[in-house]
């Protein structure tokens, strides 16, 4: 409910909906009807499954993460790293939950799990610092955290040194650590 009321805040606040925009027709009169009107706006998005022969996550997050300067590579988050594009399943980068896969998700379907494939929240990391993070919340990192180095990719990144600077900052382990990261404009 609390969703819906803040939603609905937003929404009544934004300036009236051009008619010929994506929005036609939402009913923002009620967090209720606002809800249900964005609903079926959404609802039937495409939706790719995690790993197939089709087209799936791997394909989808190639192309959003594309390095601007080489579209024959990507651009990792946290590592700021241009990489050649593999496919799924390489040594040299994966795909990174930003809601980590160990703390759950609802399972809607036994084909294509909407949660776990929602592309909204799934990037292409590289391995180490996929690794690195783990399942470690986001939170602010004070001076006492290591450092993990970004790259230096479209004009960003890659300066490393006096905290915070552009690096990615850690401590702890598991879900009593904290992960700060360099924060990515390139999607």
């Amino acid at each position: 409910m609390k969703w819906a009321t803040l939603l609905a805040g937003i929404m009544l606040s934004l300036p009236v909906i051009a008619e010929e925009s994506y929005y036609t027709g939402v009913d923002r009169s009620s967090a209720a009807t606002l809800r249900e009107s964005l609903h079926a706006i959404i609802d039937d998005h495409q939706r790719y499954p995690y790993t197939s022969l089709d087209t799936d996550t791997w394909d989808v997050l190639e192309s959003a993460d594309e390095d601007i300067d080489n579209s024959n590579h990507i651009i990792t988050v946290y590592r700021n790293a241009s990489f050649l594009k593999r496919g799924g399943g390489n040594d040299f980068y994966n795909r990174e939950h930003t809601w980590p896969r160990s703390y759950g998700f609802p399972d809607n379907d036994g084909n294509l799990n909407y949660p776990f494939t929602d592309m909204h929240h799934l990037f292409l990391a590289d391995a180490d610092y996929n690794f690195f993070r783990s399942n470690k919340p986001y939170a602010y990192c004070d001076a006492g955290c290591s450092e993990h180095i970004t790259d230096n990719n479209n004009g960003r990144g890659g300066n490393g040194g006096e905290y915070p600077g552009d690096s990615n900052w850690t401590d702890g382990d598991l879900t009593d650590g904290r992960w700060g990261g360099l924060e990515r404009a390139t999607r």
